[in-house]
Order: C-alpha cells, then sequence, then structure tokens
C-alpha cells in the first residue's frame, strides 16, 4: 500500500531528525519530495525513498525560537499554553480530534482563551474523519477497514495533549502494522 509506504518513510526521516535533538516546527505540514508523478508499471518501486525539505522553522531542541509562526490548528498545546516544547509532535493536536481532554494544569488557561478561533471547530472524531475520507462512496477504496482504523488508532497516540502520554515516533515504527510492510 502506497500510503503506509509513505508514512513509513515519513516517520524514519523524523526520527532522525529527533534523533539529532531537531525539532520540525514548519507552519504547514512538511513537505516531501517524491519522484514524478508519471505511474510505471510497477508504481511501488518509485517510492522507495522520500525526502522531508523545506525546514523552515526547524529548530535545535535547546535553542527553541522565541516566537513561532505556526498556525493555531497546527500548534501543540504546549505552544499554545505556553508550557515547554515537545518536539515529538507530529501532527496537529486538537480537542476535537483527539479525543482526550484538556490536562488540568491547561484548563484556567483554555477557559480564559474563550477565543472564536477554538470555538468553532466542528466537533468529529479522527477516527469517523479518517473513514469519511477514506471511505466515501464515489471514491475506490484501496485501503481495508482494519488498516484506516491502526492508522487511526497510531496518530491518536501521537496527538494526545499530555505530552508524557504521547507515543514517540520510534514507538509508532515498530506498531506491527509497520513491521508487516
Amino acid at each position: 500500500m502506497l500510503a503506509k509506504v509513505i508514512a513509513k518513510q515519513t516517520l524514519t526521516g523524523l526520527s532522525f531528525l529527533h534523533k539529532h535533538n531537531i525539532a520540525h516546527a514548519e507552519p504547514n505540514l512538511p513537505a516531501y519530495l517524491v519522484r514524478p508523478a508519471s505511474y510505471p508499471i510497477n508504481i511501488k518501486s518509485s517510492f522507495d525513498t522520500i525526502k522531508i525539505v523545506h525546514f523552515g522553522q526547524s529548530f535545535f531542541n535547546n535553542d527553541s525560537p522565541g516566537a513561532f509562526h505556526t498556525p493555531l490548528y497546527y500548534r501543540a498545546p504546549e505552544i499554545i499554553f505556553n508550557d515547554n516544547v515537545d518536539h515529538r509532535i507530529l501532527v496537529s493536536q486538537m480537542l476535537e480530534m483527539s479525543g482526550d481532554t484538556i490536562p488540568d494544569r491547561w484548563q484556567k488557561q483554555w477557559h480564559a482563551m474563550n477565543s472564536k478561533q477554538l470555538r468553532d471547530y466542528e466537533h468529529r472524531s479522527l477516527q469517523s474523519g479518517f473513514e469519511e475520507v477514506y471511505f466515501d462512496e464515489e471514491k475506490k477504496q484501496d485501503v481495508s477497514r482494519e488498516d484506516i482504523i491502526r492508522v487511526g488508532v497510531l496518530v491518536s497516540s501521537m496527538i494526545r495533549l499530555e505530552p508524557s502520554v504521547r507515543a514517540s515516533v520510534n514507538t509508532v515504527l515498530q506498531d506491527a502494522w509497520f513491521q508487516a510492510s
């Protein structure tokens, strides 16, 4: 499955960055280089490697910037609440998607924000969002429901609001779903 190959390559690249104490705090999702979209007969072999590019706001873990230019939707809760930054954050962390609760130490600040921008997100689970995207009646389904459920579990483990309970890139890479590829 092509999506699995790309996800594994991406996580491997991020693991390399983390191993070298580099945080990728790009305002947008990381940019990747893949081969051109001319599809040869063996499509899988054309995606043997991807490269993470456009490091924009990357920094060493011990030298985080004073200000982040990351849109609110993609910010880690530690950044929103001016807490210590957890550099292992891979995906956007919104309360609506994580299905998690705000840790007690951030509750007061969360309610004080009372921001329209924070309230206007439609509430839906990450898993229902995945299923809506991948199992649209009009699309060809080339990903199994079991794979989508496993991806949902893995992504959810990485976007927990409490940094100490988030899965690391290496933990996710060791999951049986990736090992089976």
